[in-house]
């Protein structure tokens, strides 16, 4: 006779229940906190500065670039006088150029470079601009804005220098 309970054989601890997310009809997390079902106190809350940036870049590293991206786009859009805002913007962008997605990097990176010329990333930025346009196929623009990115930011990295010289040889410049 067949059993009625799973084989649980090497499966590990039983399931637990994790809890609930909600999301709205935009596909939002509402509240940006996962509330446990046992309605215990302990919440990983996305209310904070910090714990938004570091959950974006947490998805970057972890390769999950959709979710990333909504949440460095929340981030910008509540957080965008923040100190990490333009690093937030950065990541953005990286996060839909890593989809396929040049024409909405494009944007952000563009839109990145105007508002914070001076960031740290700023040289890391305009690289990324000039790749989203090779992506494009807007040779002529991209070559341009890899130009611009060793006389805009004549301190930039090495890893810059050498990734501006490659994608300037990819892009035939």
């Amino acid at each position: 006779t067949a059993s009625t309970t799973p084989d649980t054989q090497g499966t590990g601890a039983p399931a637990t229940d994790l809890g609930t997310i909600r999301f709205d009809d935009k596909g939002d997390l509402i509240g940006g906190i996962i509330q446990p079902m046992d309605g215990g106190s302990e919440t990983a809350s996305l209310s904070s500065p910090e714990d938004m940036y570091q959950a974006g870049y947490n998805h970057m590293l972890a390769g999950d670039y959709a979710l990333a991206e909504q949440v460095f786009e929340d981030y910008v859009a509540s957080n965008p006088d923040d100190p990490r805002a333009s690093d937030a913007m950065f990541w953005l962008g990286e996060a839909q150029y890593s989809q396929g997605r040049y024409q909405d990097s494009a944007k952000t990176f563009l839109d990145a470079h105007k508002r914070y010329p001076r960031a740290d990333k700023g040289a890391d930025t305009l690289l990324k601009l000039g790749m989203s346009l090779a992506k494009l196929d807007n040779r002529e623009t991209a070559c341009a804005t890899l130009r611009e990115v060793l006389i805009r930011y004549p301190g930039a990295s090495a890893a810059v220098r050498a990734k501006v010289s490659e994608e300037q040889r990819l892009a035939s410049c």
